[in-house]
């Protein structure tokens, strides 16, 4: 009971990750959704720029929800949007201008997440550890 628990408990915590990483490819069909991020201007490349943004973000929710029904590659997809979302943290954290405006949600969503899926990472990680056979002994020691 306890493992069928703690399987429905990563999935959906995969899951919403996924539905909170997904919201940027609304910009694709309403680009009135970049304002969200504090962005006034709407030259083309700005707008192409933000909007492959969502299209990627969107790509990455759909490898977590993967990732929520296919175990093996858990890790992987977990360290790759810890990633990808400090790396928006920071890029955004190290500009006094873009620091004012970082969205607030945003920042606790991206900032709780990436603590979510490192711990489900190591997680994941030592319970391959635990049910790995044991590997070949050294001779002689």
């Amino acid at each position: 009971m306890a493992k069928s628990f703690k399987e429905a408990a990563v999935r959906t915590i995969l899951i919403v990750v996924a539905s909170g990483t997904a919201t940027p490819v609304l910009a694709l069909f309403d680009t009135a959704a970049i304002s969200y991020y504090g962005v006034v201007s709407r030259e083309p490349m700005v707008m192409a720029l933000l909007q492959h943004r969502g299209v990627l973000q969107f790509v990455l929710a759909a490898a977590l929800v993967w990732a929520a029904f296919h175990r093996p590659s858990r890790i992987g997809v977990a360290l790759c949007a810890a990633f990808t979302k400090a790396s928006y943290l920071v890029l955004l954290a190290m500009n006094s201008d873009t620091r004012a405006l970082m969205p607030e949600f945003s920042t606790w969503f991206d900032g709780l997440a990436i603590l979510l899926l490192l711990a489900l990472a190591i997680g994941e990680a030592q319970r391959r550890k635990a049910v790995a056979p044991a590997g070949p002994t050294a001779v002689g020691a």
